[in-house]
């Protein structure tokens, strides 16, 4: 039994067909996760640039994305104002 495996463990030992995936895999790694960083700053910009179209495109001005047109609040006693207004 002993004899077997040293020589199973020898043939392992001479074989360095595995020896190329161990070196490139860390690498392969960096490169994907550098790779959805990117993509992801990407798409941040590209939201920001279309965002910036539309609001061109209806008027309103480019600083103003945090403004929502909200309607504006009435002096009229008879509008019905939630508890705590």
């Amino acid at each position: 039994m002993k004899a077997k495996t040293l020589a199973v463990l020898g043939r392992l030992h001479g074989d360095e067909s595995g020896q190329y995936l161990i070196e490139y895999a860390p690498l392969a790694l960096w490169i994907a996760c550098g790779a959805v960083t990117a993509m992801g700053s990407l798409g941040l910009s590209l939201n920001a640039a279309y965002m910036s179209v539309d609001r061109a495109k209806s008027g309103q001005p480019l600083g103003a994305s945090h403004m929502v047109n909200l309607p504006r609040k009435t002096s009229c006693s008879k509008v019905a104002r939630p508890p705590g207004y």
